[in-house]
């Protein structure tokens, strides 16, 4: 759902090349920041760092496989899991063979994931279904743990992520689509 007006001047509604067609950076969701000073900001609401307006859940308004990284940093969990499909299809469309994703999000048993804004809850089993796994490849998955867990060994660490609440602060996500080199979907 877009929160401007149809008429402004960053409100993106069909495929534009304005920002080329190669090798783009996409910063989703980006609000106020950009992690990379080069990439296109697009958020649904109109930001200072926001260089188009758009759901990505409907249209990601750049050519397809035009993306080489598409970073997002606590975005996903503003979206319902019944958007996830359409996103992830647009996602997809839109990155380029050996592209990179790299999102971060709320670990779902951590106290800032419980959040008035947030609509889903997640971890790293959300990323196994065929939905998600038959369009992208899991490359890693990083954990920010709250700093008592960091100095701990990483079978304690493992362990507090499995069973106490508050340990994981946050949770990386890095994959990429599964395409050839010449665009072509690649079964799993």
């Amino acid at each position: 759902m877009i929160y401007v007006a149809q008429d402004h001047p960053k409100v993106r509604n069909a495929i534009t090349t304005e920002f080329g067609t190669k090798d783009l950076i996409l910063d989703l969701g980006v609000g106020n920041r950009k992690q990379y000073h080069d990439a296109i900001g697009l958020d649904v609401r109109d930001y200072p760092a926001v260089d188009m307006i758009a759901d990505a859940t409907v249209l990601i308004p750049l050519p397809d496989n035009s993306v080489k990284l598409c970073y997002s940093y606590h975005t996903i969990e503003h979206i319902t899991t019944l958007n996830y499909s359409p996103l992830f299809r647009e996602i997809y469309r839109v990155c380029q063979p050996g592209s990179v994703i790299d999102w971060w999000f709320p670990y779902w048993t951590h106290r800032t994931a419980y959040d008035f804004s947030h609509v889903t809850y997640l971890n790293e089993y959300c990323f196994q279904g065929a939905g998600f796994q038959g369009w992208f490849e899991i490359d890693r998955v990083d954990y920010n743990f709250e700093d008592y867990w960091k100095t701990k060994s990483p079978e304690e660490r493992e362990f507090a992520r499995i069973h106490y609440m508050n340990a994981v602060k946050e949770m990386r996500l890095i994959f990429h689509p599964r395409k050839d080199a010449t665009g072509k979907h690649i079964p799993m």
